[in-house]
């Protein structure tokens, strides 16, 4: 059988599009080297986090078009590309990159994520009914959202969509999408690009039986739940293995994320949790705060470590290396029992420094929130809960600090 992969921008988004292909049985890996290994194990399926998600046009780019010809070259099999459901990103630069080196005949943009209140109607996407230049998202400080519109967004940083699949298309079926998509295709030799919209998983799956049957070379680019269907259409050669997982002792919130749901997450936890707070400031000495997070976990208290980003004008990576060094010596004295690692540049962060060579997906929590197991280099693995930073209710550190220390 090929040996196939995933594609995301960072690595809450790979573990998120792994997870769906893990819940139908897939041995799911995220390697964690600086390059990808020459081969994946038989039957396993591989997620790359690029890391791109805060680079520059350019330099994504080339980041993209490197993996991608590294695969290509042991004839693996990019099964999908995931994106941002809220279009952070340099999503043009990453598109643009697929077609060079791919060339495949059919792109299909689809970042609805309905799970999560991510939809598109009309080409415009929505956060829970509200436009998302109208959201939280709009203050994000590295891709501020200045408009729902998709092909706008796209054709901005140099895409230009074919054209667009319409919720009553959709709702018409299988055949109906077939049709339009056929007479929306260009006529020359060169790659269509094409944006859908879906406010429902049976959308989304309308979509991905109809395009699949129309172009089985297509690639797919867009959010988690549209892995979620194409995980369904992709079992496995052979079902893993699945064992319990018991997590034991604390739990260490390691928050490098900006957005403002974050930090209204973490204040709901450390209230009802009782959870012990840190504030850790890039540059500045860590041992003091280790100290304190040691006194902490011996005592059984849960711990939430963060940087006062008003307060501390930084960069999104001196955060997350700053929270990676912390972990890294907080970890060679005492190893919490989970460590939740909120943003994808943070928890990147954290998995290298800690000496991670890969990730195995063990199961999603919920939509987007992953738990994994960290295999490092010569050292005891580690338990980590991985969550996107706009991810989820205000209660969701809290429902998951129950669900880890169940008895």
């Amino acid at each position: 059988m090929t040996q196939v992969y995933l594609l995301a921008d960072d690595l809450s988004g790979a573990l998120e599009a792994g997870a769906a292909f893990s819940a139908v049985g897939w041995k799911v890996v995220l390697p964690l080297g600086a390059t990808p290994p020459a081969a994946g194990e038989a039957g396993s399926l591989e997620v790359f986090s690029t890391e791109t998600r805060s680079m520059g046009a350019a330099e994504a780019a080339v980041s993209l078009r490197r993996i991608l010809a590294e695969r290509e070259a042991t004839g693996a099999q990019l099964l999908f590309k995931k994106i941002d459901s809220t279009l952070r990103g340099p999503l043009g630069a990453e598109v643009g990159a697929l077609i060079t080196e791919l060339a495949p005949p059919l792109v299909v943009i689809c970042p609805a994520n309905p799970a999560v209140g991510r939809t598109v109607r009309d080409g415009i996407l929505y956060v829970n009914g509200v436009r998302l230049e109208k959201t939280d998202f709009r203050h994000d400080p590295a891709w501020p959202a200045k408009t729902g519109d998709v092909r706008a967004r796209f054709a901005e940083q140099g895409v230009m969509m074919t054209g667009h699949i319409p919720l009553a298309v959709l709702a018409a079926g299988e055949a109906a999408v077939r049709a339009h998509i056929s007479a929306r295709r260009g006529t020359g030799q060169g790659t269509s690009v094409l944006v859908s919209d879906a406010e429902s998983s049976a959308d989304i799956r309308t979509l991905v039986l109809a395009v699949r049957q129309a172009d089985p070379e297509t690639v797919f680019v867009g959010s988690g739940a549209l892995g979620s269907v194409l995980a369904g259409l992709c079992p496995p050669p052979q079902k893993r293995n699945v064992t319990a997982m018991q997590v034991v002792g604390s739990m260490a919130v390691l928050c490098g994320s900006r957005h403002p749901a974050s930090h209204r997450q973490l204040n709901q936890f450390v209230r009802e949790c009782h959870a012990a707070v840190l504030h850790i400031k890039p540059g500045a000495p860590l041992a003091g705060l280790v100290d304190a997070a040691v006194v902490n976990l011996d005592a059984r208290r849960h711990l939430v470590v963060k940087c006062d980003i008003g307060a501390v004008a930084q960069t999104p990576t001196s955060v997350s290396d700053c929270l990676a060094e912390f972990a890294f010596e907080l970890a060679e004295i005492r190893l919490p029992g989970v460590f939740y690692l909120t943003g994808g540049e943070t928890a990147y962060a954290v998995c290298r420094r800690l000496g991670g060579k890969s990730l195995e997906i063990i199961r999603e929590l919920e939509a987007g929130i992953i738990l994994s197991l960290l295999r490092r280099f010569n050292h005891p693995d580690v338990a980590v809960i991985t969550k996107p930073g706009g991810y989820g209710r205000e209660d969701i550190m809290v429902k998951h600090f129950h669900e880890i220390t169940k008895k």
